[in-house]
């Protein structure tokens, strides 16, 4: 018997050498080269900016929406203070309209309405000046056309010294021809 181990029969087989690799065939120059490695080393950058501007460009739309929702909120809550008061200063209103002194009130204001056997005294406006027209050739057919008057003339003397003239206003007479 042998020392060791006991030897089946199978031998142990050596393994092949590897086949020889065929040899680098180095033709791209070196510019090739680098512009591989920057390309390969760009790739992640340039994704990873892709996702985030894709990122932030589908969150706008909502973003947008959000705030365009908040002021159409806002703008509604507004409209509805507005109406709240409106409807709360019509129930006033219609309070007050409720006693007979209000009613008696608005149709003696409003409406100019007496009781019968009252007499209403209205005093009317005092009248206005009559148009006057300035007396030379572009007035003319705009006078007639109105009914205006005419200035009434003016003294050379008294243009001339206007201290002397006095403060009491003179009355025109217009005289009609008569007709036969």
């Amino acid at each position: 018997m042998t020392k060791g181990r006991a030897r089946t029969g199978k031998r142990r087989e050596r393994r092949a050498a590897p086949p020889a690799r065929a040899p680098r065939v180095r033709s791209a120059p070196a510019v090739l080269r680098f512009t591989g490695r920057l390309v390969r080393g760009l790739v992640f950058p340039v994704l990873a900016a892709g996702v985030v501007a894709a990122v932030v460009l589908l969150g706008m739309f909502p973003a947008r929406a959000y705030v365009d929702q908040k002021q159409a909120i806002a703008d509604a809550q507004t409209r509805l203070d507005n109406l709240t008061a409106g409807n709360k200063k019509s129930e006033e209103d219609l309070a007050r309209l409720s006693t007979d002194a209000e009613v008696e009130r608005v149709a003696r204001e409003q409406l100019r309405l007496v009781k019968p056997g009252e007499e209403v005294y209205q005093i009317m406006p005092v009248p206005q000046d009559p148009l006057v027209v300035p007396d030379a050739w572009p007035f003319d057919g705009m006078r007639t056309r109105m009914g205006a008057e005419a200035p009434p003339p003016v003294d050379a003397a008294a243009a001339a010294n206007p201290a002397s003239t006095s403060t009491t206003a003179a009355t025109t007479t217009t005289t009609e021809p008569a007709h036969r």
